[in-house]
């Protein structure tokens, strides 16, 4: 059961991308959301033939792919709020910076769990900083009459779940994995999130494609 979710959800990865190009005629690359879709291409790609195939080292990924993740998420957010929210993601792109590198010193090849928990946490915080500001933004504005007919709606939401979803589990994963044999029944938590992720992902583009 767990494989089978494992590999929807990783393979889940590609569709976002896949929709996007098939159903983008105009201005195409240019939506915010767009950098996040590729991301998580490649990431889908990077597991299948870089940890599966070829079974490389997947420390460094990991922590190239929190710095990826963040700035993404970030382009995604600023690229979605008004102006005058500048100040949040400049605080953000501040505590990242210092937690990131905080974060080597706690990486090495062999583990890099508990360095990709701390990066996750920052970025974690900005997603649901983020989000609220996304919702006061949208309540001020009354510019989205239906929100089912909106794409950035389901991007956000998206993102929102799977951060909330896996928020504490990424925190207490370096705790789970040394003290129960339980830890991959918690990870299903991740999958199933990430899955869930990668639906509304794919819902939002195809929701592109009709506004």
């Amino acid at each position: 059961m767990y494989s089978i979710l494992y590999y929807i959800a990783l393979y889940a990865g590609l569709l976002p991308a896949l929709l996007y190009f098939v159903s983008k005629k105009q201005k195409l690359c240019t939506e915010a959301i767009f950098p996040f879709l590729l991301l998580t291409a490649l990431a889908t790609l990077y597991e299948q033939i870089g940890t599966e195939w070829l079974q490389l080292n997947t420390s460094y990924w990991t922590q190239v792919y929190s710095l990826l993740e963040f700035v993404t998420i970030f382009y995604f957010y600023i690229s979605s709020l008004d102006k005058k929210y500048k100040i949040y993601f400049n605080v953000y792109r501040i505590v990242f910076i210092l937690f990131y590198i905080y974060s080597f010193s706690y990486w090495s090849e062999q583990n890099a769990l508990l360095a990709k928990t701390i990066n996750k946490t920052v970025i974690s915080l900005l997603v649901f900083t983020a989000t609220f500001l996304w919702f006061k933004q949208l309540f001020e504005k009354v510019e989205i009459k239906n929100l089912w007919q909106s794409a950035d709606f389901y991007f956000v939401s998206g993102l929102f779940i799977y951060y909330a979803s896996t928020f504490c589990l990424f925190i207490l994963s370096s705790f789970l994995l040394e003290t129960t044999s339980y830890f991959y029944d918690y990870w299903m938590i991740n999958v199933v999130a990430t899955l869930f992720l990668r639906a509304l992902l794919s819902f939002g583009v195809w929701k592109m494609d009709k506004v």
